[in-house]
């Protein structure tokens, strides 16, 4: 089964060195067993013990925090990657780590931070510097972060290698990795939960539990029928494969350095399944950073509605859609949306002229959610009125100052902010086509009234970042009147825009 993490239990000692990369040892002190809770540099050794690799760089981890640098612009790529782990060979940097005290230790590792700037892949080879024996692959983060992380449990006393390298040829430059030792990991405990089935088409898990490392990362659930069978889905759409019957998913917050934690999860997209119609159980175990895995637990699958709001959330037969929390079993707007829509800048809008704004995005959850994205993230809200007579109102994030590529972005407009129901059909947008990731919302003859249009980054911002956007308030025209043949100051209603002068209806 593939979960986010992967951990592996290096059990055959091994030997290793490499050359000085002039780190020093801050306060590391003479145990080598803990920093706490400041920040470590481990050390690096220039003596090559017998047996290893000339050109790795022995890292000596203590237990705790500690940093890794290094630069991969001027590297060798000397070695063959395993499938998958990178397009083309580009520069390589050697890493031996030389594991601390004894029994079971775990090592996390991140690029994924300010001194790393480009798309890396890490290789993790516990058998050797040139063995792919149990080889490791660790790219991107996630769709958003192409950076790399990952985490694996060692034996107390070894050597296991990892190869920092990009994902291409394109891919190079100075690095820090953040590492973060845990000696003798202990596996999270599940204590309770619950787990509903809204719709037929998404389920909704709420699970307590206790981890004494604070790095319980997500559960793995197996649907269950009235006869405790497990029930195998498809996922991959190929008949030749066997059905995948245990689903691995994420907790919608960090749980990260939480002992005690309850955490929820939605997960999307089951509607699709029709063998899920069978399924009264839940199966369910938690996993954490280094993949250990608590004991299962077993719940009823409660099927329930969703409710939009100021509809009824009733324990065991309604629930709260995602943008609205219950209070007196009836659905309402959560008070931090309240307050991000209360505090929306409000832009006055001249018809036929696009008012540009700068919208400051910053990193971290947002309080508002948009009906077509992914849109977990902070968000810049804009109040805007549209005045009686005939308009369009546009939003878009097609700018000159937002790159095609890199710049993702949802906008949405809603009449009632706070409510995505109130978007309507197409008051929300996320990319506009197939390479290009900005966005744009066109509402034609806009009803009077004042609208709110937010804009945010697909999934969050990792960093603080600004957005151009530009709203425009376009009149729609009558026949005869003079119009812009481009149609962005204005539009004609049922005719064309022609003719010299140009008019509507004109020839």
């Amino acid at each position: 089964m593939n979960k986010r993490w992967y951990a592996l239990l290096v059990a055959v000692a091994m030997v290793g060195c490499g050359d000085d990369d002039g780190m020093i040892d801050v306060d590391g002190g003479s145990d080598g067993g803990t920093t706490d809770g400041s920040m470590m540099m481990p050390d690096s050794t220039t003596d090559a013990p017998p047996g290893m690799c000339a050109d790795a760089r022995v890292i000596e981890l203590t237990a705790g925090a500690q940093q890794v640098t290094g630069d991969t612009s001027a590297a060798a790529a000397s070695r063959t990657m395993s499938d998958g782990c990178g397009e083309e060979p580009t520069g390589q940097e050697l890493l031996a780590f030389e594991i601390p005290g004894s029994g079971n230790v775990g090592v996390r590792f991140s690029l994924a931070n300010d001194g790393t700037d480009f798309d890396t892949t890490v290789e993790v080879r516990p058998a050797g510097c040139d063995d792919l024996t149990d080889a490791l692959c660790f790219d991107d983060v996630s769709l958003f972060e192409v950076r790399s992380e990952g985490s694996f449990i060692a034996t107390g006393g070894t050597t296991v290698y990892l190869i920092v390298t990009g994902y291409d040829a394109e891919s190079t430059g100075p690095w820090t990795m953040d590492v973060d030792v845990t000696p003798n990991p202990t596996a999270p405990v599940l204590t309770g939960g619950e787990v509903l089935f809204v719709d037929g088409a998404r389920i909704q898990a709420t699970l307590s539990g206790t981890d004494a490392d604070g790095d319980v990362v997500g559960y793995v659930a197996s649907f269950l029928d009235d006869s405790g069978a497990v029930i195998g889905l498809d996922l991959d759409e190929d008949p030749a494969t066997p059905d995948d019957t245990e689903l691995p998913f994420g907790f919608d917050a960090d749980l990260s350095d939480m002992t005690t934690f309850t955490g929820n999860s939605r997960v999307g997209g089951l509607d699709g399944f029709e063998p899920l119609a069978a399924a009264t159980q839940v199966r369910v175990y938690l996993y954490d950073a280094f993949d250990l895995e608590s004991e299962s637990m077993t719940f009823d699958l409660v099927e329930v509605t969703e409710s939009g709001l100021e509809g009824p959330c009733v324990d065991g037969e309604s629930i709260c859609a995602d943008a609205f929390v219950c209070e007196g079993e009836v659905c309402v707007i959560p008070d931090a949306a309240v307050d991000a829509c209360e505090a929306a800048t409000v832009v006055t809008l001249v018809p036929g002229t696009a008012s540009v704004q700068t919208a400051s995005i910053a990193a971290g959850d947002g309080a508002l959610l948009a009906s077509c994205g992914d849109t977990l993230g902070d968000e810049a809200l804009y109040r805007v009125t549209v005045p009686a007579g005939a308009f369009d109102l546009i939003a878009t994030t097609v700018r000159a100052a937002n790159d095609v590529e890199s710049v993702d972005t949802v906008v949405y407009v809603q009449s009632f902010c706070g409510d995505p129901g109130t978007e309507g059909e197409d008051g929300c947008s996320d990319d506009v086509g197939e390479e290009d990731l900005r966005s744009t919302v066109q509402l034609t003859d806009v009803a009077a009234g004042t609208y709110t249009v937010g804009v945010e980054l697909w999934g969050g911002a990792t960093e603080a970042s600004t957005v151009e956007l530009a709203i425009t308030l376009r009149p729609v025209l009558a026949a005869g009147l003079p119009c812009d043949p481009t149609g962005a100051a204005n539009r004609c209603a049922d005719t064309e825009c022609a003719g010299t002068p140009a008019t509507c209806g004109g020839e």
